[in-house]
């Protein structure tokens, strides 16, 4: 394959492949052994700079310990030059936010150094830089922005997920029924699954990790958190698993914990202690989520308490001192389903007119109305 390439160094594999949407392009780079295998996902820029590292890295002789960092974006990147008494060692570690993956690099031989995975990574790096002039060219040509072929409003006009790529206003069912799923290539490439043998409920990055690792060679899978019970696998290929009820839940299933976001917490009341006498307010504390212990933002608190979202109240009031905090609380609670029964006035409407009989469909309203008429009309 043209846009992939293998190497091998020091006893295990690695394989580059270069990937592009419309707009953009980024590197998959696999490390794969007996052992271990693991996945990252860079850009051009991240993997130049790897590579550099790398090239760098080679100059080193003996008993050398290196350490080299950047920035990425939303990612940070770390190279640490390491040995032992067989040879030394590169580890690439990538972190995104809580996701953090690792890949290791040995040598051949001690002191070979790296100067193969160099010439190697700048192949692929080489083959990017000419599909992404390709891509300039393409979206200079049409007059659109580089970074999308489509207009703002076009891009409004026509969301995602509501319906088909190749559909430019909504698609309605011919029988009458709303929107059909049928017709959005988007949700046909969906899969949505939960994890109920779990005793504890699996981050998003966790559940990555377990769809690479489980779905090896199937690349660019997403990932998104539904309702903190189920997740959606975004795949590239169609595979007609998506089902209209997909991430609901029956109407008479009974939850026995919930997430809540308490806003706007005061600074100074932002513990672990107040966490927990929140959530006792709210049913009983299970656990704070570790965005809102580590401070990662100030928006909202997360917590999980027991019980179900029905029995969580709008408010909930904490006092300090002299001062007692008033603060809005939002539940977040998975959608639930049922079936939609048919009227009387529905099914009058969808039947055939047969014998001049379609009057007698009438609702127990239009009968007594029709009652009281013809009463008023006898007594005149």
């Amino acid at each position: 394959m043209d846009n992939r390439i293998y190497f091998r160094s020091g006893g295990k594999s690695f394989d580059t492949t270069l990937a592009s949407s419309r707009s953009e392009l980024w590197y998959e780079w696999v490390e794969s052994s007996r052992l271990r295998f693991s996945r990252m996902v860079l850009s051009r820029e991240a993997l130049l700079w790897i590579s550099q590292r790398f090239k760098e890295a080679s100059n080193y002789k003996g008993k050398v310990y290196k350490i080299w960092k950047c920035r990425d974006r939303a990612t940070y990147l770390f190279c640490s030059m390491k040995f032992n008494k067989f040879c030394h060692y590169i580890l690439v570690i990538t972190v995104t936010g809580e996701s953090r993956t690792i890949i290791i690099v040995l040598e051949n031989a001690l002191n070979e150094g790296w100067l193969n995975v160099t010439l190697k990574l700048e192949s692929i790096i080489n083959k990017g830089l000419h599909s992404q002039e390709a891509l300039n060219i393409k979206g200079a040509k049409k007059g659109r922005l580089v970074r999308g072929e489509k207009s703002f409003k076009e891009v409004l006009q026509n969301p995602r997920w509501s319906q088909g790529e190749n559909v430019g206003g909504t698609y309605m069912d011919p029988k009458g029924a709303g929107p059909s799923y049928s017709e959005n290539s988007l949700l046909r490439r969906c899969l949505v699954g939960s994890f109920p043998e779990c005793d504890e409920t699996p981050t998003r990055n966790d559940v990555r990790k377990w769809a690479h690792q489980t779905w090896i060679g199937v690349h660019n899978i997403q990932v998104f958190d539904m309702n903190g019970i189920q997740f959606l696998f975004e795949f590239q290929n169609e595979r007609d698993w998506w089902s209209p009820l997909a991430g609901t839940y029956p109407l008479n299933t009974i939850f026995h914990w919930c997430w809540i976001r308490v806003l706007g917490l005061p600074l100074h009341l932002w513990s672990t202690g107040m966490m927990k006498e929140i959530g006792e307010k709210c049913g009983g504390w299970l656990e704070t989520e570790e965005e809102t212990e580590l401070k990662n933002h100030l928006r909202w608190a997360r917590i999980r308490v027991k019980g179900s979202s029905e029995t969580i109240s709008a408010f909930v009031k904490v006092e300090d001192r002299e001062w007692r905090y008033r603060m809005p609380m939002w539940c977040e609670a998975p959608a639930r389903v049922e079936k939609i029964k048919a009227t009387n006035q529905q099914r009058c409407d969808n039947s055939p007119l047969i014998f001049g009989k379609k009057d007698e469909c009438q609702t127990s309203g239009q009968r007594e109305k029709g009652k009281r008429l013809l009463g008023v009309v006898q007594q005149i």
